[in-house]
C-alpha cells in the first residue's frame, strides 16, 4: 500500500470524535483495570523496531541469510515499493 494511504487512514481514525489515542504509555495490569472500567472498546498497539531473539539452540544472527523479523519486513518492502534491493538475495 502507498505510505501515503496510510496517512490518509491514520487522519480519517485521529478525526473520529470517539477515538482517543494516547502514545508512549507503560501498560500494567492497573492500567489495563482501568481501560476496562473507563472505556466500551480499547485497542492496545505494541511496536518495536528491534527484532526479539527467540533463544532457540540454532539461531545464529550471524549466519548468512539470517534475518530478524523486522529486518526482512524493511527489506520487503523496500523491494515491493520502490525497487530498491532485490527480492531474491534480500541483501
Amino acid at each position: 500500500m502507498p505510505i501515503s494511504k496510510y496517512q490518509k487512514d491514520i487522519d480519517l481514525v485521529l478525526g473520529m470524535e470517539a477515538v482517543s489515542i494516547t502514545n508512549n504509555c507503560r501498560v500494567d495490569a492497573e492500567k489495563l483495570r482501568e481501560l476496562d472500567r473507563d472505556y466500551d472498546a480499547v485497542f492496545l498497539g505494541f511496536g518495536t523496531r528491534l527484532s526479539k531473539k527467540v533463544r532457540a539452540k540454532n539461531e545464529n544472527p550471524n549466519m548468512g541469510g539470517y534475518w530478524g523479523a523486522i529486518s526482512m519486513l524493511d527489506k520487503v518492502n523496500l523491494w515491493n515499493k520502490y525497487g530498491i534491493g532485490s527480492p531474491a538475495s534480500m541483501s
